[in-house]
């Protein structure tokens, strides 16, 4: 693997965790752009967009590792 390859998976991911946080944004709000409120349907949001968040950063550390122990060869 090249450095270059690994910084383009750096910044799909990045690109995705940017998406996702835009994708938060409109959740949080309802079709008339009113800020939802109920305490149960925000945790659920947050919780399932924190969940893809940290899949992305766990590619980020995955993908560095495997950088790391192909370049010690």
């Amino acid at each position: 693997m090249e450095r270059s390859d690994l910084s383009e998976y750096y910044n799909l991911a990045c690109l995705r965790v940017h998406g996702l946080i835009d994708e938060l944004y409109e959740s949080l709000h309802d079709d008339e752009g009113s800020p939802k409120a109920g305490y149960e349907s925000v945790m659920d949001t947050v919780l399932r967009i924190r969940k893809s968040m940290f899949e992305e950063l766990d590619l980020i550390k995955s993908i560095v590792r495997e950088f790391d122990e192909v370049s010690r060869d």
